[in-house]
């Protein structure tokens, strides 16, 4: 039976982990995925990964933590500073002969 449905990663770790502890080996995991999710199926990479990770004793099934610059910044918060910067008046300040300066006031 074939079925087009898509879980989000969390699903597909927490179904490998249950098919590791059954005894299943990464190709089998593998298969019985794209029996029923086909395209939406994870890779073969990933779950020999979490497989690796199950077995090594992984309890989380979530991403860890990762260091460097987030991938989306966007916070209400952010927003409304933006929104008030956008608004508030500015300064222009030159310096001859080229430079420019922009200063916001506060």
């Amino acid at each position: 039976m074939s079925v087009s449905l898509k879980m989000d990663k969390i699903q597909y770790r927490a179904v490998i982990k249950f098919f590791v502890k059954e005894g299943l080996t990464p190709n089998e995991i593998h298969s019985k995925f794209i029996n029923v999710y086909e395209d939406s199926s994870p890779s073969f990479s990933s779950i020999k990964k979490w497989a690796a990770q199950s077995k090594r004793g992984r309890t989380s099934l979530e991403d860890d933590p990762r260091e460097g610059r987030p991938k989306s910044a966007t916070t209400p918060e952010i927003i409304e500073q933006v929104q008030k910067k956008k608004k508030s008046s500015f300064i222009m300040t030159v310096h001859l002969p080229t430079k420019v300066f922009w200063q916001w006031e506060n």
